[in-house]
Parts: C-alpha cells; structure tokens; sequence
C-alpha cells in the first residue's frame, strides 16, 4: 500500500460555507486566494476541485469563461473534479438552456477528462470532499492514475481500432452515452441500434423514447430515466 501524507486542504477564501463546514471536520484547510480550483488536496496525486452551482455553471457558459478556467484545471497537470451542487430546477428557466449546460458537461468528461460529480448541497460538497481527503491520505495509489490514455469503457468499445483511426459517430454517441450514471457499455450499445446520435434522440417526442426504450432488454425506468434527466429529454 502506497502512503503520501497530505497535510491539508486547501480552500479558496471566497468559500465562506464551505470554510465554516470543513471547521467543523477532522481536515486541516489551509485557507487562502487561490488563482485556479475552489479546493486542492496536494500530493500524488493532487486534486484540484471546482464547485459550481447550476446558476454558476449557466454564467460561466455564457460569458466563456468555462473554457478558460477548465485549460487552467487542466494545465495544472492534477487531477480535475467539477462538483455540480443543488438542482437544475433552481434555475427557473433562466440562463443558459439545460440541454446546452449538460451537452457542455458530457463534453468535459468525454474530451478532457474531468470528473463530474452532483451533490444536492453545500453540505454534501463538504462530506465529499473530507471522504476524498480521508481516502487519499489512507491509500493514495488506490486513486494513482493508470497507465493509459483511455479509460476502460473507451477501450470496450474502440477495441479494434488502430492508433490513428477516427472515432466513427456511432461509437462517439456511445461514449457520451457512458458517461451518464447507471449507463455502461453494454446499455449504450444497445441503445445505440435504435439511435444514431444525441440529436437523433432528442427529436423524438419523450413518449416514443419512453416505448422505444422500454423494448430494449435491460432498461428499465430507473435506466430511462437517467437518461432523460442527463440529455434532457
């Protein structure tokens, strides 16, 4: 077992909730202005976390500066996770539409790798974050980044290609599609028979998506309506 000793966690100052929440945890913070990442664990390997809201994530889409801050993420050469905290349904329509945010979303884990997780409060986002810390400072080469340039699933389905060949848009739509909670490879290849691509889906009204689907062997409600929830059906 590998052991680095991460001696704290750093902590934007702008986080006044998150601050006065991780006070109250077994997780030394260090507290200061940081140029990139709402938090940061340091060490092998470092983590650099950025917490957004729907409404965050909705202006930083519209005024470009997501792309900006993500090339600064992942410049850093650590590992990068988006915590996604609350509800789409406290945006009330306003802002940027929801499938453009979660097509923005599904993009970032597809291409540049960033972990994604969504927490349904500030609370949650801390309990996160001291379960991460806890386990990086238990078994740091448990979250050691493998030695590859894709990940498991990616290999699945690009099994028999060659170094330099292009993604067809078959497989693309199914890569997009394991990125959605509770969907494998398995699941986005049979759904796949059925569609071609995200826009193929989302023109067909919710109710023959919901008998198309239902058809399928394996997919059940839970299964359909990740699905709805994620490409926004």
């Amino acid at each position: 077992m590998r052991t680095i000793n991460y001696e704290h966690m750093q902590v934007d100052n702008r986080e006044h909730k998150a601050i006065e929440i991780l006070k109250r945890s077994d997780v030394p913070i260090v507290i200061s202005p940081l140029p990139v990442a709402d938090f940061i664990i340091n060490g092998e390997p470092s983590v650099y976390v950025e917490r957004k809201t729907w409404a965050d994530l909705s202006a930083s889409m519209k005024d470009s500066r997501l792309d900006d801050q993500l090339s600064r993420l992942k410049a850093t050469g650590a590992r990068v996770l988006y915590i996604i905290e609350g509800s789409p349904d406290d945006l009330n329509g306003r802002g940027v539409p929801l499938k453009a945010m979660r097509g923005m979303l599904l993009r970032m884990t597809l291409s540049s790798g960033v972990g994604l997780i969504y927490t349904k409060s500030t609370e949650e986002t801390c309990d996160i974050l001291v379960q991460m810390y806890q386990g990086l400072q238990k078994n740091s080469g448990k979250y050691a980044p493998k030695d590859t340039t894709t990940s498991g699933v990616a290999d699945h389905l690009c099994k028999g290609m060659k170094r330099g060949d292009q993604i067809d848009e078959k497989t693309c739509f199914m890569m997009m599609l394991t990125q959605i909670p509770g969907i494998g490879a398995k699941y986005a290849k049979t759904l796949a028979e059925k569609y071609t691509n995200i826009a193929e889906l989302c023109r067909e009204s919710s109710e023959k998506v919901n008998v198309d689907i239902l058809e399928i062997p394996g997919w059940g409600k839970t299964r359909l309506n990740a699905l709805k929830k994620y490409v926004g059906l």
